[in-house]
């Protein structure tokens, strides 16, 4: 592979971020949320890249060397170990080998999720479609089990990706395009996630009536269960809310449901990442297991979305953060929210 052949485009410029404390803020929680308060969004570039190898596995190779930009900035593989194992796989990757003449490489090592494919992945591919690249979209191996991955490219009216369907098998091509982060995960550039939003969003922009109050049940997820669920859904039931599982619904149906709804409550996970498709200008409460790091995500998300935020902090009782929340504290969260309209 020819040296010195990746050429960089901007996409978007280095911005400062303000972020207001949620609403119902104690003085004793302020900790948890400072760092998120004044934050830096890193540029966004688009690479260009020469005689490029992209394995099913998610490695981008250029000169025999992995090219940093491709990975979430958090799971970079510098260990020496993992260098030699890197090395190894694109060796044995030839023997697997396509060529393609141009590509488009928006995933990481986190795309398969939802929170990362919708707020990571999906932006790379808006700004990369923005400037102009038309180029064919591939994607990793472990993009090709989510349904919500297909259907949501489908949504935006994008073709169809092509997948590498081996971890040891590669596709070499002589222009690559790479966008990288729209600023970094859990803090996005704010202009780009809107304008992703607006376009997730639009089918329904006309028909929704935006009423809807939805409580977010992870009674069928693994961890961060609520399991003293039938104590607050009549609170919540008392002030309109419904309860869902999102898990059950298809990507188009959770899009819909979201542009439909002023409120969305529920415990930290995935489902929460559709409060981007909800109306600017929506209401979010999170609760929080206590004995966890505070992941600051949503709140973030909330202030991209131009949505008002609060949170709860349930009693933690396993090492799973499953949790129990009081009653009574949800009440008075809720009413204080619906006070503020």
């Amino acid at each position: 592979m020819t040296r010195g052949k990746i050429q960089r485009t901007p996409l978007t410029e280095t911005m400062k971020v303000h972020r207001d404390y949620p609403i119902n803020i104690s003085s004793t929680d302020k900790f948890l949320f400072q760092e998120a308060t004044e934050q830096s969004v890193p540029a966004s570039n688009l690479l260009e890249i020469e005689d490029a190898v992209v394995l099913g596995n998610g490695w981008v190779w250029s000169d025999n060397t992995v090219v940093r930009e491709a990975f979430n900035p958090f799971r970079m593989p510098d260990a020496k170990k993992k260098r030699l194992k890197g090395k190894l796989r694109l060796l044995l990757s030839s023997l697997r080998r396509k060529k393609a003449s141009t590509g488009l490489w928006v995933s990481d090592v986190w795309s398969y999720n939802y929170y990362h494919w919708l707020t990571d992945t999906i932006p790379r591919l808006y700004l990369a479609r923005e400037h102009g690249v038309t180029a064919q979209l591939y994607l990793p191996k472990i993009c090709i089990t989510p349904k919500f991955i297909p259907a949501s490219l489908e949504l935006l009216g994008e073709k169809q990706p092509l997948y590498i369907r081996e971890n040891i098998a590669s596709i070499r091509f002589g222009k690559l395009f790479l966008p990288t982060y729209a600023g970094e995960v859990g803090n996005n550039h704010e202009p780009t996630i809107r304008a992703v939003a607006e376009k997730f969003r639009s089918p329904w922009n006309k028909s929704a009536n935006n009423k809807r109050r939805v409580y977010i049940s992870r009674k069928l997820a693994p961890n961060r269960i609520i399991k003293n669920e039938d104590e607050i859904l009549p609170v919540l039931e008392k002030y309109g809310f419904e309860a869902i599982s999102f898990e059950t619904l298809s990507f188009a149906e959770q899009v819909e449901l979201a542009a439909s709804c002023e409120m969305i409550v529920g415990p930290h996970g995935a489902g929460l990442t559709n409060i981007m498709f909800m109306p600017e200008g929506g209401k979010v409460i999170e609760f929080h297991p206590q004995r966890s790091e505070l992941n600051q995500c949503y709140f973030n998300l909330s202030h991209a979305m131009h949505h008002s935020y609060q949170y709860l902090i349930a009693d933690s009782i396993d090492d799973k953060s499953n949790m129990t929340l009081n009653p009574v504290s949800l009440e008075k969260c809720l009413a204080n929210v619906l006070s503020l309209s």
